[in-house]
């Protein structure tokens, strides 16, 4: 199975899903053309809702990574890889701005935040 669920995650479940469909854009697990399972067998396999699934293929195809097929399927479309790694790096870069403004707030100083930043990136995934 492609996909792992965390259902005691504070990310929604369909995010989930479109973040790992994203990811393996980006790194080529998935490549264009290729069908992904369909809503119904994915929702089975992840012990999910449908509408969940249908929610996340929707978005992916709105975004532009995935083609939905009315009767044949969902497919990766053939999509900028490095368009949608900037729009990660953009959303990261959002949520580092927001994280600042916190430490700021309590008190907490540049390199303390740098180091903490450091020691998280010693940590497995």
């Amino acid at each position: 199975m492609l996909w792992q669920i965390n259902a005691r995650s504070e990310v929604p479940v369909y995010e989930q899903i479109m973040r790992q469909v994203r990811q393996a854009v980006l790194v080529g697990r998935l490549t264009p053309g290729e069908q992904l399972p369909s809503i119904r067998l994915l929702a089975r396999e992840l012990g999910v809702a449908v509408i969940t699934v249908k929610r996340a293929y929707d978005d992916l195809a709105t975004e532009g990574v995935l083609d939905n097929r009315p009767g044949s399927g969902c497919f990766v479309s053939a999509v900028d890889t490095e368009a949608i790694r900037r729009a990660q790096l953009d959303a990261m870069a959002d949520k580092l701005r927001a994280i600042r403004r916190e430490a700021a707030a309590a008190g907490i100083d540049k390199s303390q935040l740098m180091a903490l930043l450091e020691q998280i990136g010693e940590e497995e995934p």
